[in-house]
């Protein structure tokens, strides 16, 4: 298995929340989001340098809506990385300081036949992944919500052709959770659990495209704090392998690990 600049507007939308807003244990609220066309995911075993997307922006808490706040013209990088524990960089931000971004995974044994993968995006201290001043280009309404997720697609130049979500193999998610770290210390902290049933389209048959979107009623939203990480965390049962295979078939597992 596996900052400180002028009001900005931002051209391309198209997430959307699917399901109303809940209570997250500190002060910002917190519900699943999608990309509109994103791609289903292929449920194969999760195999090293496995090819996904990451998304980080901000959006609009009244609607919703989250949008891209970086070059996708002539993007510097584009926003596809490899599932390989290794830090990639990924298109930065377009504020007056370009925020750079910074994707890495774990995948580590919990005890028995429990394991944890985690999905780290972070940014330089300094800078912000939900950062402040932008605006949504049609109702002038200012960002204050902050999102993440993996799996995206439809933007050719930073998700190009072969990105997708995450593969899994059925082994059973057990619990999700996000944890937050800003330089002020007033939101940082671990979600708690994620309802599975919400955030996820399935436990064992996952599509590895996850969403979700952050808000709150204070008059800068979840921006402006200076939040430098997010981390996604799955913490999931393996499914024994059939020892008589195994033994018969030492390739097998080999050829379920490729993707169609």
């Amino acid at each position: 298995m596996r900052l400180s600049f002028g009001s900005r507007a931002c051209a391309i939308s198209g997430f959307v929340l699917s399901f109303a807003s809940f209570a997250s244990a500190g002060n910002w609220t917190f519900a699943p989001a999608r990309y509109g066309d994103a791609a289903p995911g292929l449920n194969a075993v999760t195999p090293a340098n496995d090819p996904y997307t990451v998304y980080s922006g901000v959006g609009n808490a009244a609607n919703g809506q989250l949008f891209l706040i970086e070059n996708t013209t002539t993007p510097t990088a584009d926003d596809r990385v490899l599932f390989d524990t290794l830090p990639e960089v990924i298109n930065p931000y377009s504020t007056t300081v370009p925020t750079p971004r910074t994707v890495t995974e774990s995948d580590v044994s919990l005890g028995g036949n429990l394991r944890k993968l985690s999905i780290t995006l972070s940014t330089t201290p300094g800078s912000d992944l939900w950062p402040q001043g932008f605006v949504d280009s049609t109702t002038q309404a200012p960002l204050l919500a902050g999102g993440f997720g993996i799996g995206f697609t439809g933007v050719p130049s930073i998700w190009p052709v072969g990105s997708e979500g995450l593969g899994w193999n059925g082994d059973l998610i057990t619990q999700a959770d996000i944890d937050i770290v800003d330089l002020t210390g007033a939101q940082g902290g671990n979600t708690g659990p994620l309802p599975l049933g919400t955030f996820f389209n399935s436990t064992t048959a996952w599509n590895g495209v996850f969403g979700v979107i952050f808000t709150d009623t204070g008059p800068t939203g979840v921006t402006g704090f200076g939040v430098t990480s997010i981390k996604l965390n799955i913490t999931y049962q393996t499914v024994p392998e059939p020892t008589c295979f195994a033994i018969a078939l030492p390739l097998a597992g080999l050829v379920l690990r490729r993707r169609r």
